[in-house]
């Protein structure tokens, strides 16, 4: 009889052990895939805007460097420079006064040429828009 309780209390606790690793293994792993999860983007939004030359932008310090006009669709391109400080651009998002996206004539070209400090955006705007835009940058810092 001592043989069989000797016996069920080996197996108990060979039990509680088992299930004491499995947990500190599972706490292992979800703390390893916690560390190596990629860094979201940090979204940044830009002051309004107006697609003025020499514009510059109380937040974020956007500024806008210079405005012409394609002569075939009269579209509207508008350079943008963003201070370098603000990390590397991933995404940006054309918005106006009141978050809806803005119509654009094209896709809004990222401008990331760090050897000579050109970070910026260039903004395809319709024909003879003056409207005030926003920018929301996805950034990594």
């Amino acid at each position: 009889m001592r043989a069989a309780i000797c016996a069920e209390n080996l197996t108990a606790w060979r039990a509680s052990i088992v299930k004491r690793l499995l947990l500190v293994l599972n706490l292992i792993l979800l703390l390893s895939c916690a560390a190596t999860k990629p860094a979201s983007p940090l979204i940044q939004e830009s002051a309004l805007l107006l697609p003025a030359e020499g514009f510059v932008g109380d937040k974020l310090g956007v500024s806008v460097d210079q405005i012409t006009t394609d002569p075939d669709s009269g579209v509207q391109i508008i350079t943008l420079s963003v201070p370098k400080e603000l990390g590397e651009i991933q995404n940006v998002d054309i918005v106006d006064a009141k978050d809806r996206p803005l119509p654009m004539a094209r896709d809004a070209k990222i401008l990331q040429d760090y050897e000579n400090n050109n970070i910026g955006v260039k903004v395809f705007l319709a024909p003879k828009s003056s409207v005030q835009f926003k920018l929301k940058l996805s950034t990594e810092q």
